[in-house]
This record gives C-alpha cells, sequence and structure tokens, in this order.
C-alpha cells in the first residue's frame, strides 16, 4: 500500500543532453606503477614498528646472502 508521501516522478521529464554514462567502466587506474598513496601511512606505521624491522631487516640480510649488491637500494 502507498502512503501519503509524495513520490518522485522521473518519465515524462526533460533530459539533460551533457550526461555521460560512465556504468561498467570500472573504478579509477591507480597512477604511479601501481602505487597507491592511500597506502603511504599504513606502510610507513608498518615500516617503523618493531615488525617492520624485522622485515626490513630479513630484506636485507636475505638479498646479502643471494650476493645482491646493498648499494643499490640507496641509490636513487
Amino acid at each position: 500500500m502507498i502512503s501519503n508521501e509524495k513520490i518522485m516522478k522521473w518519465q515524462g521529464r526533460r533530459q539533460s543532453s551533457n550526461v555521460d554514462d560512465r556504468r561498467g567502466q570500472g573504478g579509477p587506474r591507480m597512477g604511479a606503477g601501481g602505487f597507491s598513496p592511500m597506502l603511504l601511512g599504513p606502510l610507513l606505521k608498518l615500516l617503523f614498528s618493531k615488525t617492520g624491522m624485522i622485515i626490513a631487516g630479513v630484506f636485507i640480510v636475505g638479498s646479502m646472502v643471494m650476493g645482491y649488491n646493498r648499494s643499490v637500494f640507496w641509490e636513487i
């Protein structure tokens, strides 16, 4: 049963010509090589935590064991 509230009419009205239908096109693409700026905060928080320091240490020791040049990581 329909109450006495006003119901919006959407048929039989004029239409705007400057509207693009973008349904089904997906969301925005990530720029900068797939890096999302929203991840910067959580990544920095993880890096400077105890767990982050352990992960970084394992990464550095692992790269030394495998024979990678450590100075490559610090070059910009």
